[in-house]
């Protein structure tokens, strides 16, 4: 007589084939994951760690720093999983370029408003630049360095490229004008005096070194 014997399936073994990840810049346009499983079925990816997200097999960088990535097929009725396969790889800093805007002042002014120009985000991110100098309102004439600070939560996937700029403090404007005299004709004449006015930072005529050469046209006759 016929008889009925049970059967028991073996699932298949499956393996991933995931091929290394090169090493990225921050910044870099979206990668889509490429992996296959021997039995065909779809493979999906995770982030392990690291500073990346993935939708839909599409991995987006949002730090830098190292990244794993694993690749997983989770099987059906006829294949068992798959052992995962993870690759990694590092992000590295993005180049920012700072250039800082040179500026001038006379003498005694107070400072300008210092600025430069960032060029390098990315990612829609934003910076804050702090300028500053060694330079003041009451530094003598010279040049100084304007030098600036970047701050702000992106900072860390940046390698910023500074260039400072120059801060010209010019002379301040003296105004001498000669003060009026008088004499009677045939007279010698008297001594010319003058009244020095525009000093600032608390400054006094005795800053001012020599005198002026007062003269005039007329003469004893």
């Amino acid at each position: 007589a016929a008889q009925t014997l049970p059967v028991t399936v073996i699932k298949a073994n499956q393996t991933i084939t995931f091929n290394a990840l090169p090493n990225v810049t921050y910044g870099v346009t979206p990668i889509t994951l490429s992996a296959s499983a021997s039995s065909g079925l779809p493979v999906t990816f995770t982030v392990s760690s690291g500073p990346a997200s993935i939708t839909n097999g599409v991995m987006t960088i949002t730090g830098t720093g190292p990244v794993v990535i694993a690749a997983n097929q989770a099987g059906n009725d006829d294949y068992n999983s798959a052992p995962a396969v993870s690759q990694d790889f590092t992000v590295a800093q993005t180049p920012l370029t700072v250039v800082v805007n040179s500026a001038t002042k006379v003498y005694g002014a107070a400072l300008p408003a210092f600025s430069g120009t960032i060029t390098g985000l990315v990612n829609g991110d934003t910076l804050t630049a702090t300028y500053s100098s060694t330079g003041t309102a009451s530094s003598p004439v010279g040049p100084y360095p304007i030098a600036v600070v970047l701050s702000g939560s992106a900072l860390a996937n940046y390698s910023p490229i500074l260039t400072p700029g120059t801060l010209t403090i010019t002379q301040a404007t003296l105004i001498v004008t000669a003060n009026n005299a008088s004499r009677v004709y045939g007279v010698t004449d008297p001594t010319f005096t003058d009244t020095i006015i525009g000093f600032v930072n608390g400054d006094t005529q005795s800053v001012v070194s020599g005198a002026a050469s007062l003269t005039t046209t007329a003469t004893l006759s």
